[in-house]
């Protein structure tokens, strides 16, 4: 059961970070005055990411810990407050294609990172005990508790 769990962590957090990047390949595309056809493509690759995103946070909310479902939940949240945001600049750009500035998503991504993180802690907390995050412990030692696969979402997540 533990594996699943984990690599139910996994799954999600990579669906997690694929939406993301989409949704900058959208803002990014709407901010530097992308041709239409460019935009659509990206917006239907974003649209994609988000059915993916709600797939795999559906299981660990579900099956998770209570702490680890909360911080599921709430990162789920703070990227639908930030595709709001990716979708209100497509939208307006669509109907009157002129630069855009992405102030309020980037605050949005931010809070979504945040959440990003805390959720990579509750995770771990779970799949690999309090002691992989208490101070103190060197990080030769944690790392070799921790097994390879999880040390790489980790490095990415940095």
């Amino acid at each position: 059961m533990a594996t699943i769990r984990r690599q139910t962590y996994a799954e999600y957090l990579s669906a997690v970070d694929g939406f993301a990047d989409r949704a900058r390949s959208v803002v990014a595309a709407v901010e530097n005055g992308a041709s239409l056809t460019e935009c659509e493509a990206a917006f239907r690759g974003y649209a994609a990411d988000w059915e993916e995103l709600q797939r795999t946070c559906s299981p660990v909310v579900i099956a998770g810990p209570a702490n680890v479902a909360e911080r599921a939940a709430e990162l789920r949240g703070q990227l639908g407050i930030m595709a709001d945001e990716c979708d209100r600049l497509y939208k307006a750009y669509m109907q009157s294609p002129t630069r855009m500035q992405a102030g309020r998503f980037l605050l949005a991504q931010q809070s979504a990172r945040d959440a990003r993180s805390a959720f990579i802690a509750a995770a771990q907390a779970h799949a690999y005990g309090r002691a992989a995050r208490v101070p103190g412990v060197s990080s030769s030692s944690a790392g070799r508790r921790v097994p390879a696969w999880w040390r790489t979402v980790l490095r990415r997540a940095g």
